[in-house]
Order: C-alpha cells, then structure tokens, then sequence
C-alpha cells in the first residue's frame, strides 16, 4: 500500500513555513476564499456553515456588502500573488461547478498566477453531461482532463459509503451515485497521481521533496468528510483510502461557525456527537495512522492529517470580500469580533490583514514548530495553536478542552505497546 497524508495546496512542507514565517517582509503563503457564485448550491447538506453563518450578521451594523464580482476577485489574486502567495482553497460560498466563469478563473489562476488551487466540490455538474456542456461547453470527462493540466487538487464531498445515507446527509436523492460516478472518473485521469509540477523549484516549495525524489506522499484528490452520527459506521473504510487509493481523507466535526456552534441546534438536525464520542473517534483513527504507518506530526482539526498550519501564513476571504485569518474563526457572541481583519475594498488590505493577524503575529513572536516534541502538551507554549486548533476549545462542544494532547497521549501509549510486544 501507498499512503498519503497530503494534498497539494492544502498543507506545505515545514521549510517553505519556516521560510515564510522568518521573513522580515509581509508574505502570504495560502489563502481561503469563497467563490462569488450566482447560483445556490444544488444540495442542502444538514451541516452546512455557509447558509448559517453568523459572521455577516456581526458585521452588518458595520455596513453590508455585496458579494465581489469576478473582476475585484482577479484584483485580490494579483495582490496576493504579488505578496508571495502559492495556493488558494476554494471553502465556499455555493457549488462553484454551476458557475459559467469558473473554470476560466482558475485558469487565471493556475496559468497567469502560477497559484494551486483547491476545490472543494459536490461533483454532481461533473457528472451531469448536460449541465457540464451547457454550463462549461464540455463533457464532464474533457473538462475533467482539462483542470488535471492546471494547477488544480480536487476535494469531493464523501460522507458514506451508504448511497441513502449520504442521499439523506446532503439533501438530494441519486447524489451518492453521482458521486461515486465522478469519483471513478477523477481517479481514471490521475488526480490520485504522484503531483508534477513545472519546475523543481515549484516542487520543493509545495513538497519538500528533494529534486531526485517523487512526491508519493502527497496526491491531487482528496474527499472531505463530515464527521455525522449518520457516518460513523464508515469512517475508518473512508480513511484507509488513503493507504489502497491515494486519496487524501479530510475527516473533521462541523466547521464551528454559525449556527453549527450551537449543541442544540446540532441536535435538531441530527449531527449531534458528544464530545467525549468524538475523541474516540479521533484517537481510532490515529491508530489507523499507527497500523498504516502514517506519521503523527500532532493532532490535526483534520483529523489523521498533518497538523492544520493555516493561521501563521493564510487568510480567509469571503464572498463579500471581509477578511478572516481562517474559516474556521467563529464570532464572538457580543458582535466585537477580535478575528475579523477588515475588508478587501480598504487600501493595501491583504498587507493589513496580514500584519494584523494575531496568530501570525503569535508564530513571528514564539517561532514555528511543525514537529516539536512534547507535541500538543498543555504546558506547551504553542498549544492550542501550534499543531490543533485554537477554534476548536472555542468553539463549545464539538471536542474537548486539550483534546490534542490527549490523542498525542494515545499514539504514545500504542507505541510503548508494540515495543513492549516486539519486546
């Protein structure tokens, strides 16, 4: 078996951090963004944190926005493209394949900008050979060969491997077959594929890996995956595609934005898992890691991957062009959200919201550590941040305080085991 731990555009090697975070000039290394999508997404997933998303209420006493145009969002990429940027993860705002635009922006992207761009994605328009010729002017296989040659890495949406599970999860009968159909097709071009990139520089900056090495670690396709009561059955078939396909597996609870925070209305729409559940899940799957021989740099909110390291390097726009260090970051309920960092439309506002980004400022002040040891310890001065997510504790009850530490105190305890057994 192969596996993978990586996909590219979502995580970086931790020299390209290193060597972001030491620099004395303003850089951005990674953004978030919502695509400004005219039409609504074609599903209706339970957990969905953009249609409750409490943020644009926060700041509305501030002014409304209306959501960027194509034009505003190329003037953003140039600036931070210019700023050192690499990739950009395409978060939300609706299913950006029902936009007509799309696919040449991420050409802009990928070709003009040399940037990767990550696309999370239902795949159902790369499915449906009308829409995708209707919309796009192509059949769902020639469009598909065609984001392989750009600088694109595809998350799908992957929840079960129960057709009516996942039909009832994301609101519409016949999308797990879809899915499925599309999935077969992005692995029949190779998004599961050992990345190529342009030049060996491009390569280290996105890997890490040495010019005469392959990159076998890290994969273009990817699937994010929920963590629902409804799914818990299929979590670890889900993740050991990373051992038998070369798919990334993105295994999180709820994004906590919105009204996803809130344990009462989770209950309601049935995505309730007691925090104390949803550590064992997490430290189950970490023993996949263990038996898989995937390394554990950290604890993860993408549970099993590498430690999230978005808040030194990231930003997150969103549709109306206000600005957050992540889309995780929730609002503070009092409306003086300390998270927001201003809006795209304010000069030199990347520069700004880069400079006033305190998790940054955190990682400049402390340093960074990708793999210290004790990792994830409360005493830890980094903790909470360096490996984990500061959102999380913050978040309520989505997984306990010091979860992290926790699963670091499992994976050690599985180790002393086999050696005690090899023993």
């Amino acid at each position: 078996m192969t596996w993978v731990n990586s996909l590219i555009g979502w995580q970086y090697p931790e020299a390209t951090i290193k060597k972001y975070i030491d620099r004395e000039a303003i850089a951005l290394l990674t953004m978030d963004f919502d695509y400004p999508c005219q039409n609504k997404c074609n599903l209706k997933c339970r957990y969905c944190f953009v249609e409750t998303d409490e943020r644009e209420f926060v700041r509305n006493k501030q002014g409304s926005l209306s959501k960027l145009n194509i034009e505003q969002l190329k003037s953003i990429f140039k600036d931070a493209a210019t700023l050192g940027c690499k990739s950009a993860k395409l978060v939300g705002d609706q299913e950006p394949f029902q936009e007509s635009g799309f696919v040449d922006f991420i050409e802009f992207a990928s070709e003009m900008l040399n940037m990767w761009m990550v696309v999370f994605t239902n795949g159902s328009i790369l499915a449906d050979e009308s829409q995708c010729l209707k919309v796009h002017g192509l059949k769902p296989r020639e469009l598909i060969e065609y984001l392989k040659k750009l600088r694109v890495s595809i998350m799908l949406k992957f929840h079960s491997f129960n057709n009516d599970k996942e039909d009832s999860l994301v609101g519409l009968k016949g999308y797990a077959e879809k899915r499925n159909h599309i999935l077969e097709q992005l692995i029949a071009v190779g998004f599961n594929e050992p990345p190529v990139f342009s030049c060996e520089e491009e390569k280290l900056i996105m890997t890490g890996v040495a010019a005469e090495d392959s990159p076998t670690g890290w994969t273009r396709l990817g699937l994010e995956s929920v963590i629902t009561p409804q799914g818990i059955d299929d979590i670890e078939k889900i993740y050991r595609l990373k051992a038998e396909r070369r798919i990334f597996v993105d295994l999180d609870p709820p994004v906590p934005v919105g009204l996803t925070r809130n344990a009462d209305w989770r209950k309601r729409r049935g995505l309730y898992i007691s925090k104390e559940r949803m550590l064992k899940i997490a430290e189950g799957i970490y023993s996949l890691n263990e038996e898989l021989g995937i390394p554990f740099g950290g604890a993860s909110p993408y549970l099993g991957g590498l430690p999230c390291s978005q808040l030194p390097y990231g930003l997150y726009i969103n549709a109306r062009g206000r600005i957050y260090p992540c889309c995780g970051c929730p609002d503070e309920t009092d409306g003086t959200d300390n998270n927001y960092l201003g809006n795209v439309h304010q000069e030199y506002a990347l520069i700004k919201a880069i400079a006033n980004n305190p998790y940054r400022n955190h990682y400049k002040k402390h340093g960074f550590a990708y793999n210290s040891i004790p990792f994830n310890s409360i005493g830890y001065k980094g903790y909470g941040i360096y490996h984990g997510c500061p959102f999380r504790d913050r978040a309520g009850d989505l997984l306990p305080i010091g979860w992290e530490a926790k699963v670091a105190e499992h994976v050690q305890n599985l180790r002393d085991l086999e050696t005690e057994m090899k023993g």
